[in-house]
């Protein structure tokens, strides 16, 4: 840290908890596992990463990411259409949201897996020659991206994945939830990790709402430039690939919820358990299908309790799940998509990181081509909602009677109205604008 560290700061952040940052890093990086196979296949692949050069008034970026998501590998086809270079370095040669890393090859111009060593990617990223980095501070990796910042000899741009998660919550929210769910001592020197951070990389990408990037400037030392970023997917994952609506068969409306749901004996999950675990009955009572989609997490683990919950009714059904580039082509059978939640037991401060968020579940549900129910709580997503006809606000305690409430909206309107905003936020015709955002920095 001190080699790179001109001004000092690092060292007065870190100093305090140097113990608990040491613990972390040595945890992670595993110093059990004999690194010696990696390091000595390291040298080729630096020789052929640097080889790579782009060509006059181009760029050679690197995406080193904690984890793979569908956008990165839009961002670099897109990129590389326009003339740069992109390479890949990765630890995990599988991800829950991204492909398999064989069906990404032909994406980037040069991929390196590490096989989950960070040890060998760390000391891959200190070498290799490039002009920009791009990571993504991905809820708890602030040290992770900041020891590549650190590492990185070029420009640094930091994607904040979810930027609600990283504004602050109210001390009594963090002492109850968040503090409780990670642990005073990750709570704080993931805190340090990103004050120190957001004021050393050259360049932040976001998707949230300005109401949540203002919050942030409030809260850490941000002065470098900002890109409001929305895209997402690529029109390869929906043109051609839209199926038959079930509705046209069996003339019930068939909704569809798709996201993580985390196991209800998570702390910080139960919550959402609960919501969706609820609702499906609901919904299924009225005579209206409810599909969900759960990725597996690494663990390859199924909520046993939605299956069960399926096998006892026609109209619950529980999904295997499904790689993220196919979900838009999957999800599209079905009449609308599912972001209503019961917020009555949250704890004080906590609706905040619902007001500003803006998930990336709705961009899914526009590529499928599908309007979707959202919970007026989602302040920012209930008003891109409204203001482009895609979504109907609803009210947790109100889906008892949505089998009324649906006659009252015009589905087939709102997925024209989606089609339409699909098309302007498509990462084909938006690239443009993360390639000018680059060029600048």
């Amino acid at each position: 840290l001190s080699a790179n560290d001109r001004t000092g700061e690092g060292r007065r952040l870190f100093g305090t908890h140097g113990n608990i940052l040491k613990s972390i890093i040595f945890k992670t990086i595993k110093p059990q596992v004999n690194h010696d196979e990696g390091l000595e296949k390291l040298p080729t692949h630096i020789e052929n990463i640097n080889a790579l050069s782009p060509g006059k008034g181009k760029l050679k970026i690197v995406f080193c990411v904690p984890r793979l998501y569908i956008q990165h590998v839009n961002h670099s086809r897109g990129l590389r259409q326009r003339g740069h270079k992109t390479v890949l370095v990765c630890s995990w040669p599988l991800t829950t949201y991204g492909p398999p890393l064989r069906d990404i090859l032909k994406e980037f111009d040069y991929v390196y897996c590490t096989g989950y060593d960070n040890f060998v990617l760390f000391d891959a990223i200190s070498q290799i020659r490039g002009d920009l980095l791009y990571t993504v501070d991905y809820m708890n990796n602030n040290w992770f991206c900041q020891i590549l910042q650190m590492l990185w000899k070029g420009k640094t741009v930091l994607e904040v994945y979810d930027l609600a998660d990283n504004v602050g919550y109210p001390k009594e929210f963090t002492e109850k939830v968040v503090e409780k769910s990670t642990g005073k001592g990750l709570a704080r020197i993931e805190k340090a990790a990103r004050m120190y951070l957001y004021s050393h990389v050259d360049g932040l990408v976001f998707k949230d709402g300005e109401k949540a990037f203002e919050r942030l400037k409030r809260n850490y030392p941000v002065s470098c430039p900002a890109l409001k970023f929305h895209p997402y997917f690529s029109r390869s994952t929906w043109e051609g690939r839209e199926r038959p609506k079930l509705s046209a068969h069996d003339g019930r409306l068939h909704v569809v919820h798709s996201g993580f749901i985390p196991p209800r004996q998570l702390f910080a999950g139960t919550h959402l358990h609960h919501c969706i675990y609820d609702a499906a009955q609901i919904v299924a009572d009225q005579g209206i299908h409810f599909h969900i989609y759960n990725p597996l997490d690494l663990d390859g683990t199924l909520l046993t309790d939605f299956a069960a919950l399926a096998d006892k009714s026609p109209f619950i059904h529980y999904h295997r799940p499904v790689y993220i580039n196919d979900l838009p082509s999957t999800l599209s059978q079905y009449d609308i998509g599912w972001m209503v939640y019961d917020y009555s037991d949250r704890p004080a401060g906590g609706m905040e990181r619902y007001e500003v968020s803006f998930s990336s579940r709705m961009l899914t549900y526009i590529a499928a081509g599908l309007p979707f129910f959202v919970a007026k709580e989602f302040r920012s997503m209930a008003a891109f909602a409204q203001e482009k006809g895609v979504g109907h606000l609803l009210d947790y305690r109100d889906i008892g009677c949505l089998g009324k409430m649906v006659e009252r909206f015009d589905i087939d309107a709102g997925r024209m109205n989606v089609k339409r905003v699909r098309e302007e936020l498509a990462m084909d015709q938006r690239v443009k604008n993360l390639e000018a955002f680059f060029m600048g920095l």
